[in-house]
């Protein structure tokens, strides 16, 4: 009997056991849906916008938009419970990178630092206007990790992260240039590793832990972007890509945002679609820099993402520039974070941004330590213009000094920024010198030794013949009519006035030239830069001039720069004429220079 107790269990452990073991078949066999969301599981409250407050340590007021819907239920009959699934070769660029980098929204911001740069901070090239600027963001973050990565490290590392999708890492090793290298690797390394990316002529003023209020949870937050550029003006197109312009000089993101996604498969796909025509070189590119691969491009796929029902429930009208404008504090769109201008431009003194001690500004660029303001932008960080001047001589500076005082963003090229000694243009008729004054550059002619030339004295066999400037040459001035004409003068017989007859100068044309090229660089609206160019840049379906290609002599590298206008003004030897002028041009005399040494002039402040 003790025997069959202990084989025979009682009613109340038959009926436990029964339970366990239909429980068990249930969950065995029962369907589900394989079906995913159409939000890529984003969790509910992703659609949702806030305005925040101004100040980091205040709270947060909630404007709600674009409730985040429930999940799409699968339509039809019943899924079955396994699926196939697709091996990554078989998927677009886009699956392939999504496959690859899912994004997690509910992670925590990886506590990365991501900088490019030519040189580590170990090395002695590091240049040591960046030191400062490179070690304040290890002191705002300490138990960050911070990599500098050098250009062929970027090579190396990006090979590793993206050998799974090797369309990428051809499409990265294509580019001809490394200001589009530089652009790519800052979308390519925050897709696969996320945390910061931040250029390396930027300081850290505050803690990115401090650039949102602590009442808003990080899990609802995927990527913080700044506003560059909001130009209120009816002729903002003429200095800046977009309305709204979001910069990419610093980012913070999770890994595999959508946002970063789509702008890598964006740019590879045009990378890939270049190189397929012939024509991904630096001279036949047919996008800018800002449009290929740098602010535009990024902005572009901002608002896109915005504006995607896969993503947010639409509901009224569009996310356009309007909603950013005029922004003085954070803004939250879903999972973006969007800074005001402030926040990454402080001090910058136009389009709103306040200045760097403000309690929103976060970051402070400085454009490779040499330029802060926004209108500069395009010149120093995208090397993009409304004129670009090949030669910075007498026609070059001027042209750029007078185009920049009308409110326009010059590039100046040189190939040599030495004081060029040689002889040519020592005399600068009384015309020029009316020239110079009109375009208040008058003062060039100070500090040169300049001569005054009154005329000509023509000596033949011995005899000398004076020709001086005729009084109703250009630069004559008229003069009170009371009293003896004085020397230079003379009385206009039709009226009583004395009239000063126009003068010349003559001087070391290598002295007026550096005069002009520093007129040149005290010039807000102009970069100077001395590079050879190599070739011009030409849209590869029109033929139209888009820029140049140039090797910049300081760096020892090849850059591209962009403009509305080029303007070839390299002297009598240029290389670019046969380009674009058909006939030879025909010389038809010589000159000839002596120099004479502390000689007796036959007539003194006269060309002979």
């Amino acid at each position: 009997v003790k025997e069959r107790y202990w084989i025979m269990p009682n009613y109340r452990r038959a009926t436990v056991l029964a339970i366990f073991i239909l429980t068990a078949l249930y969950l065995l066999t029962s369907p589900r849906s394989s079906s995913p969301s159409a939000y890529q599981g984003l969790p509910p409250g992703h659609g949702t916008a806030y305005a925040m407050p101004t100040g980091r340590p205040s709270g947060t007021s909630q404007q709600p938009s674009r409730p985040y819907p429930p999940p799409r239920q699968p339509n039809g009959s019943k899924m079955p419970s396994q699926q196939p699934m697709a091996g990554p070769s078989s998927k677009n660029l886009r699956d392939k990178l999504q496959y690859q980098f899912p994004y997690d929204l509910e992670a925590k911001f990886p506590a990365y630092i991501w900088q490019t740069w030519k040189y580590t901070p170990a090395s002695g090239d590091f240049g040591d206007n960046f030191r400062s600027a490179e070690a304040s963001w290890t002191e705002k973050h300490p138990g960050f990790v911070h990599e500098v990565v050098t250009d062929k490290a970027a090579v190396s590392l990006l090979k590793y992260l993206y050998a799974s999708v090797p369309e990428v890492v051809e499409a990265y090793n294509a580019l001809p240039l490394p200001v589009l290298k530089a652009d790519f690797f800052r979308y390519l390394i925050l897709l696969a590793r996320g945390g910061i990316y931040t250029d390396i002529d930027t300081t850290a003023i505050v803690s990115t832990t401090d650039w949102i209020p602590p009442e808003v949870p990080r899990s609802t937050i995927g990527l913080v972007v700044g506003i560059e550029a909001d130009p209120d003006r009816p002729d903002w197109k003429d200095w800046f890509s977009r309305r709204i312009q979001f910069c990419q000089w610093t980012i913070q993101a999770k890994p595999g945002h959508p946002v970063l996604r789509d702008v890598v498969a964006t740019i590879t796909e045009d990378i890939l679609r270049m190189k397929n025509k012939g024509i991904l070189k630096s001279n036949k590119i047919d996008k800018s820099i800002v449009e290929f691969t740098g602010p535009a491009v990024w902005t572009d796929a901002i608002f896109k993402y915005l504006n995607n029902p896969d993503y947010f429930k639409m509901e009224g009208k569009n996310i356009t520039w309007e909603a950013f404008t005029g922004m003085e504090s954070a803004k939250k769109v879903g999972d973006v974070v969007v800074l005001p201008i402030t926040s990454f431009s402080p001090g910058v003194g136009q389009m709103g941004a306040k200045d760097a001690d403000d309690p929103m500004a976060f970051v402070k660029h400085d454009f490779e330590a040499i330029e802060s303001s926004p209108t500069t932008i395009r010149r120093q960080e995208h090397h993009e213009s409304d004129v670009v001047i090949v030669g910075a001589g007498i026609l070059g500076t001027s042209l750029a000094v007078t185009l920049a005082r009308q409110g326009r963003s010059v590039i100046l090229l040189e190939k040599c920024l030495k004081e060029p000694d040689r002889i040519v243009g020592e005399l600068l008729q009384p015309g020029g010198v009316q020239a110079l004054e009109q375009l208040g550059l008058r003062n060039c002619l100070e500090n040169i030794d300049a001569i005054t030339v009154k005329g000509y004295e023509v000596i033949y066999y011995g005899t000398g013949v004076e020709i001086p400037y005729p009084a109703n040459a250009a630069g004559g001035e008229i003069l009170e009519a009371t009293g003896r004409p004085l020397a230079g003068e003379i009385i206009d017989s039709r009226r009583p006035a004395r009239i000063r007859r126009p003068e010349g100068r003559s001087f070391h044309h290598g002295r007026f030239i550096q005069q002009l090229r520093s007129a040149a660089m005290r010039e807000e609206n102009i970069s100077l830069i001395e590079g050879t160019v190599t070739g011009t840049i030409k849209n590869g379906w029109t033929g139209q001039v888009l820029g140049v290609e140039a090797e910049r002599t300081k760096a020892g590298r090849k850059d591209v720069f962009f403009g509305q206008l080029t303007v070839l003004a390299d002297g009598y030897a240029s290389r670019f004429r046969k380009e674009f002028i058909t006939h030879s041009p025909i010389s038809k005399s010589k000159f000839y220079g002596l120099e004479l040494i502390d000689a007796d002039l036959p007539r003194s402040m006269h060309g002979h």
